[in-house]
């Protein structure tokens, strides 16, 4: 398990220097503070994950890599993690600004 978590936090790390994985974690985090359905994150990622594979499969098929469909679900796991703790983040900020003050 810990060799499981040291790569998705590696994997992560590097995720965040995507500009897909900024634009996925702003849509999610509005749609969280707009309190859209808990599925929008799950699109999201879908999305992500295709726009990522379709920028970097014909550079996969140029170098020859094998199981690229393997890859291409570790990338949608890592955006469901994003897209869904952004989603987690917009609703704790819908809360936070719908709190009344005292």
């Amino acid at each position: 398990m810990e060799y499981f978590l040291a790569i998705l936090l590696g994997s992560l790390a590097a995720k965040l220097t995507d500009p897909v994985s900024w634009i996925l974690l702003a849509a999610v985090i509005l749609a969280g503070f707009l309190s859209a359905r808990a599925f929008w994150p799950a699109i999201g990622a879908v999305v992500a994950t295709a726009l990522t594979v379709a920028s970097v499969y014909s550079w996969w098929k140029e170098l020859g890599v094998a199981h690229w469909q393997q890859r291409a679900m570790w990338m949608f796991f890592l955006y469901a993690v994003i897209a869904y703790a952004g989603f987690g983040i917009g609703l704790l900020v819908r809360r936070i600004a719908a709190k009344p003050s005292n």
